[in-house]
């Protein structure tokens, strides 16, 4: 995204699905004021807010998603990562149920995983005989 671009977001819709945003430009041209419109994109305000907000909870849901962005992961090693990156147990565990990272035991143990994800670990093997 261009630093001098904005972005219209829909925040809430009761009637329709949400729009999708779109970025525009404001351009000084002599005595006038012109709007330059882009392209459009699917993230919509609450998302952009994330993007630009610091909270704990943010911050673990993109350790999460960064971590989990290869495949598979054991719980205690994503525990320990976290822990490593100053992610609280509390905070990691309430990123994961609004993330929607899924969890699945194996015979070495939990592991998790994104929603939709190819269920294979960053090791490459297969995850629950999937």
């Amino acid at each position: 995204m261009n630093p001098d671009s904005c972005v219209l977001a829909v925040a809430k819709c009761n009637l329709a699905t949400l729009a999708p945003s779109l970025f525009y430009s404001i351009r000084e041209s002599g005595s006038s004021i012109t709007v330059e419109w882009g392209g459009t994109s699917m993230e919509g305000a609450n998302d952009l807010i994330t993007l630009f907000t610091d909270r704990p909870l943010n911050t673990a849901k993109k350790f999460l998603k960064e971590e989990l962005a290869h495949g598979a992961l054991s719980s205690k090693v994503l525990q320990q990562r976290a822990d490593e990156a100053g992610i609280t147990k509390k905070t990691l565990a309430r990123a994961r149920k609004e993330s929607g990272v899924m969890s699945r035991q194996t015979k070495d143990g939990w592991e998790c995983h994104l929603p939709q994800a190819d269920p294979r670990r960053a090791d490459g093997q297969m995850v629950c005989g999937s």
